[in-house]
């Protein structure tokens, strides 16, 4: 995907997922690595972005759960009134992106946290290289393609169809 990229704080920047025309389709924020690939910005006054034609979103998943379909995750958090049935279960929110916007937060305050709703498109146990210790590596489409890491524990597993919701810890990379 493109992106328009800020840095807001020492390792966390503002990612602007954007169409081939420029439009805006996302703002989220993340973690990276090599923040000094990235312009600093300061809320309220004019930056230059860096664009990138390939970037990339994952996530650490905080606490999140797989639902097995679409019915059983809007039992628990579709509209009232809605059986799930057309309900969007794609999402992507940053917790302090609208506090930050609205001049509620300080830069310094912010993190790197999102609440995730998404539909499991591919998943596979992977091992840390470090400890060896396995972990789900879980292809997400949540409105964006995001890579989640979620613990090998998680129950039920993540299987595509299967629904992620929750708190996650975002990360992004460009190329």
């Amino acid at each position: 995907m493109s992106a328009h990229v800020w840095q807001l704080a020492p390792g966390l920047v503002c990612v602007r997922v954007v169409d081939l025309h420029g439009a805006i389709i996302k703002r989220v924020l993340v973690n990276v690595t090599g923040p000094q690939l990235y312009p600093q910005f300061i809320v309220g006054m004019a930056a230059k972005p860096r664009r990138c034609l390939r970037y990339f979103l994952g996530a650490f998943a905080a606490d999140v759960t797989v639902y097995p379909s679409v019915e059983s995750w809007a039992k628990e958090h579709a509209p009232a009134g809605s059986a799930g049935a057309g309900v969007d279960v794609r999402a992507l929110e940053s917790r302090w992106l609208g506090p930050l916007l609205a001049g509620e937060v300080t830069q310094k305050e912010l993190t790197s946290q999102a609440a995730i709703t998404g539909v499991v498109q591919a998943a596979e146990v992977a091992r840390n290289e470090l400890t060896g210790k396995p972990w789900y590596r879980v292809s997400v489409d949540c409105g964006l393609p995001v890579t989640l890491a979620l613990p090998a524990s998680t129950f039920p597993r993540p299987r595509p169809g299967t629904i992620v919701h929750g708190e996650v810890f975002m990360t992004g990379s460009a190329t």
